[in-house]
This record gives C-alpha cells, structure tokens and sequence, in this order.
C-alpha cells in the first residue's frame, strides 16, 4: 500500500513539473511574439519598426511620403528643342538585350527575398529587413496603385545605383534636368489579384511579392524643372539601357525589357549568383 502511494505521489510530482515547464515556455514564446520586430528603415535615415501588429505593419507600408521636397516633378516629356546625345549601340534591339526569363528572376528572388506576403496578418512575419524607398535626386517613385514603395537592401542600393549612374552619364553627356520614373516594388497577393483584374500580362507568381524587384519607366522621364537642356525620350531611354548594360555585366541585376508597360523589369541579384 505504502508503494502504491509513493508511486502516485511521484506521478503527480512529474506531472507538476512537466505543466510548469509548459507554462514556462508559453511564457517565453508570448515573450518573444512581443518582443519580435521586423526593421524598416527609411531612405534618409528615418528608422521605422514592424511589431507583430498586423495593422501596423500595413499602415507602415502605406504610409505616404508628404515631407519630401523630391516628392515633386513634372511628368512631362517636351517635344520642341530637344538637344541629341551621343548613345552607344548595345548590339541589338533591347527586346533581345534584355530578356532574362521570369524563371531567373523568380529563382534568384525566392532565395534573397521576404517570404510573399499573403494576407495583412503576415506582415507580422516579414524576416528579411525591408527599405522604406523614398523619391531622391536619383529617381522619382510614381504613385503606386498596385504595390508598395519597399525593397530588401540589396535591391534598395541597387535601384540607387542605377539612378545615380543615369544621373552621372547624363551630365557627363552635357546635362539634362531629368530623374528616372519607379513604376511599381513590393507587391502583396492580393494587389497582384487587383493587378491580374486590369493589366492581362500580370501573373500570380510575381517576382515583385518578393520585394526584390522594381520596374523602371523607359516611355516616360519625370523633368525636374522647366528650361534647361531637353532630352527626347528615345535618348534617354537608351541612355538608362547602357546603364543597366553594364550593371547586367557586373551580375549586379536581371533585365527584362517589357513592351506591354513600357518598363524595364529589374531584380536585383548578388555577384556569386549563378542561377
């Protein structure tokens, strides 16, 4: 009897013990679901934080960018007085320059990329840091209808690098106030179904839900300012496909040339890559 009872009693004693140890680690996972940030950091400086808040992840990536005194532009491309650059050929037509397959670029983006978000409750679950873009000297960030102004870093310095390239090439070839034109970034499941509705080209498996893509306008340029040096859109246009000519070179991105949207479809890639 007194066996019995000694046997009950250590039951119980490792029945307690193992309830305690699941409370505690209950305990440490709440801990650590509140704890738990994503960082957004914001061109400029400006630092931003993801918590596990659904709705204030989403109202971090639609917040909009009011104060930026580049946030400015004129949409318009002139047609009178434009002054002709000297362009270099890049061997072909840029259909053919620029024709990385959908299957390289979702390669490449799946492996650097955020996991595509699907619903507004997994913005809680982005683990790859994201980069707030902003419009600066280099580029203007064109309103976007079906995606989000965030890219991971790599993707972030390389959309800066070809802007300050543009800009460089351009005032190397004697000047020309005009900045290049970001039509779409990060895209959620659900602005690719939106986007599916009004553009036929459009597909489900986007690279862009991996924030490691963006498109860049070659039919319109956004100037700066009236008066100056104008540029013809055909110059320029060519003048940003040398640069991502030699970014392509360096393995520094994939280039699609699109012609139904009138853009160049970029993602960024690593150097080692080789997909």
């Amino acid at each position: 009897m007194q066996g019995k009872r000694n046997h009950h009693k250590k039951r119980n004693r490792e029945r307690v013990t193992l309830i305690a140890l699941f409370a505690v680690a209950a305990i440490a996972l709440v801990a650590f679901n509140r704890n738990r940030t994503t960082d957004i950091s914001a061109a400029g400086g400006l630092k931003a934080t993801v918590s596990d808040s659904p709705e204030a992840a989403l109202a971090l990536l639609t917040q909009c960018d009011t104060d930026n005194p580049w946030a400015q532009a004129l949409d318009t491309m002139p047609g009178d007085g434009c002054v002709k650059m000297k362009i270099n050929g890049l061997g072909g037509p840029l259909a053919r320059v620029f024709n990385d397959s959908n299957h390289v670029h979702y390669a490449v983006a799946e492996r650097l990329g955020i996991h595509p978000i699907v619903t507004d409750a997994d913005l809680a679950d982005i683990d790859v840091p994201l980069v707030h873009i902003k419009s600066n000297k280099n580029f203007y960030v064109y309103e976007l209808s079906h995606s989000y102004p965030y890219l991971i870093p790599e993707a972030a310095e390389c959309l800066n690098e070809v802007g300050r390239r543009f800009n460089d090439s351009l005032r190397a070839r004697g000047g020309g106030d005009y900045r290049l034109k970001v039509t779409s970034m990060l895209r959620t499941d659900a602005s690719v179904r939106q986007l599916r509705r009004v553009n036929a080209v459009a597909v489900d498996s986007s690279v862009h839900r991996f924030a490691t893509t963006f498109d860049i306008s070659y039919s319109r340029f956004m100037l700066n300012r009236m008066g100056g040096i104008y540029r013809t859109q055909e110059d320029l246009k060519n003048l940003l496909a040398e640069v991502l000519y030699a970014m392509r070179a360096e393995n520094r991105c994939y280039v699609k040339y699109e012609r139904s949207t009138g853009c160049f479809h970029i993602t960024v890639r690593k150097p080692e890559d080789d997909v």
